[in-house]
């Protein structure tokens, strides 16, 4: 089976021209995974639900390193787990060096491939981290002017947490989490986003 995972950072930023590349290549609608959310963690609901999915054979496409996260540690642990293991492919469409199951590459071509991934993994966290900084920069700047910012968060209830932490440990699929959540696709892995980032709080 072929899957794709599509990232923008935000709502506001589109997700087409990364939506025609996995069409291109003839991959179902109901395998393209997309996720508007920052990538300063690999642990986010729409990848977690993906990696799920996937079964020894599998090959899963990436537009590119930044898309699957920004976070340098985690992408460097993350892209190694794929080529050690060796049962599921990633692929990448800008980088096809860096796809998981090229083995016909020379020592010399491994050392220079593994070098590539961490300088394009490094950049990532650094944009990140810049976009962030001016971001933060700007978000002061109109507090000090009496500017406020969005809306109080729901609070999640523990059946919701309790939900969410069976369908991470495999014990409920997810439509039987959404079904007992009564949400569909979208609010459900919204809320798996939401629980997961307080748990790490």
């Amino acid at each position: 089976m072929i899957y794709a995972l599509i990232r923008v950072s935000t709502k506001e930023q589109n997700e087409e021209r990364q939506l025609l590349e996995m069409e291109k290549l003839g991959i179902s609608k109901e395998n393209i995974f997309i996720e508007k959310t920052s990538g300063n963690t690999i642990n986010r609901s729409k990848y977690r639900a993906v990696k799920k999915k996937m079964r020894k054979g599998d090959i899963l496409y990436i537009h590119a390193v930044d898309r699957l996260g920004r976070n340098y540690s985690e992408m460097v642990t993350e892209w190694f787990l794929y080529w050690r293991n060796a049962d599921k492919t990633l692929r990448f469409i800008s980088y096809p060096l860096l796809n998981t199951d090229r083995k016909d590459l020379t020592l010399l071509e491994l050392f220079i491939r593994d070098i590539f991934f961490l300088i394009l993994a490094y950049v990532a966290e650094q944009e990140y981290n810049n976009i962030k900084e001016r971001s933060q920069q700007g978000i002061a700047n109109a507090k000090e002017k009496g500017v406020k910012f969005g809306r109080p968060k729901k609070p999640i209830t523990k059946r919701q947490k309790d939900i969410i932490s069976k369908w991470d440990n495999d014990e409920l699929t997810t439509q039987e989490a959404m079904q007992k959540l009564k949400l569909k696709k979208s609010a459900f892995y919204k809320l798996v986003e939401e629980v997961l980032e307080r748990s790490d709080k």
